[in-house]
């Protein structure tokens, strides 16, 4: 080869060695992150501007600083050759002194490097304060959550898109019997009467499937099973989310024991108190008190404007009979129906009042919205 060509060469190996130089230059001149170079003893030896940002440390000043006192942890206060060395290809959180009472998290990751055949450390450094405070801000989100949860009146149950149970708050237990431990990673169809558990799956499957809702979104009423063996009536409304990538269903339960158990008292004390005021009543008086018994359960005719666009209202007359008009809303749906009791009077009044009571003790349970299907 000849010398001319040696040289050019060699010329454009150089240019090659100066154009990365540049790049590695700029590179570490323009880094987000902090960039620092020390050698064996820890002693600074260069530093990027984003490394004077995050220290505080003016760049003319830094080069009087060993990498040792820039971190408030005591363990690395005596840093030395040793301990870089095991630290290097690692990543640490440590805390970056910035004055003297003030000091910020940061990510600090070691690598050796050869400089003239003397051992020198590039040490890169991340703040971490934005990451930090938006970890504590998720912390504190979660902690609020679940202290919601476990002090809310209603029962709150999740259950994955397999059935089976995550969260079962404090109300849960003091609804169905059961400890926490006994039902978490458990399918919720242990708290159903066997007919409704051996639908559930069904259900889940085919709104997963299709779309189709038949609770999800829809509050309704529905049997729970305790662990005594005891069915109770609970309104359960259900939410669907994603946590974490994963499909979820939230349930939030209510107890309607009581308040079927008033609604039973009510009816049970209303038909005792007519019976023993019928026998003393008279003929008119008797047709009166029917006729105000009809009037009580009858919607009256601001519910019927609030409901629906137009309607002919019904008005029992002198005689009352049996015959009344019913309107119930359930979910987003409103049912009304127009009824023919046979009875007159007081006897008329027991029959609407009866007849009021079963359709809505077979709507509330009813599994369709199809009249034809609940009345049959």
């Amino acid at each position: 080869m000849e010398l001319t060509q040696i040289i050019e060469n060699l010329k454009k190996e150089q240019e090659e060695m100066q154009q990365k130089d540049a790049l590695l230059q700029a590179m570490f001149t323009n880094a987000v992150d902090g960039i620092i170079t020390v050698n064996e003893k820890g002693s600074i030896l260069s530093a990027n501007e984003s490394f004077s940002r995050l220290s505080g440390i003016s760049h003319d000043l830094i080069s009087q600083y060993n990498f040792s006192s820039l971190f408030t942890d005591s363990e690395h206060v005596a840093l030395n050759v040793e301990a870089m060395a095991q630290a290097s290809g690692t990543v640490s959180e440590w805390q970056l002194q910035q004055d003297a009472d003030t000091s910020i998290p940061v990510s600090v990751s070691i690598a050796p490097i050869s400089e003239n055949g003397q051992k020198q450390y590039s040490i890169f450094i991340r703040d971490l304060s934005s990451e930090k405070k938006y970890l504590d801000h998720l912390e504190e989100r979660e902690k609020l959550l679940e202290s919601v949860i476990e002090t809310a009146a209603d029962g709150v149950i999740m259950i994955d898109a397999t059935g089976k149970i995550r969260t079962f708050n404090t109300a849960c237990e003091r609804l169905f019997g059961y400890k926490r431990s006994e039902v978490i990673g458990n399918r919720v169809n242990m708290l159903m009467p066997e007919e409704h558990a051996k639908s559930h799956d069904g259900h889940v499957k085919r709104y997963l499937d299709t779309g189709e809702r038949h609770i999800v979104g829809r509050g309704r009423e529905v049997p729970g099973l305790r662990k005594d063996g005891v069915v109770f009536p609970m309104y359960l409304s259900v939410s669907e989310t994603e946590v974490g990538g994963i499909k979820v269903f939230t349930g939030i339960i209510r107890d309607m024991t009581q308040q079927r158990e008033q609604e039973k008292m009510l009816v049970e004390e209303t038909i005792k108190r007519a019976r023993a005021e019928e026998a003393n009543f008279s003929l008119d008086q008797s047709v009166k008190y029917a006729k105000r018994i009809q009037q009580s359960i009858l919607p009256t005719a601001a519910d019927l404007y609030e409901k629906v666009n137009s309607f002919v209202y019904f008005n029992p007359k002198e005689v009352v009979s049996g015959d009344f008009y019913w309107m119930m809303e359930k979910g987003n749906h409103l049912f009304i129906a127009v009824v023919d009791c046979t009875g007159h009077g007081v006897p008329g009044a027991f029959m609407s009042m009866l007849g009021y009571t079963h359709l809505n003790y077979v709507t509330n349970n009813s599994r369709s919205n199809d009249p034809a299907k609940i009345l049959g």
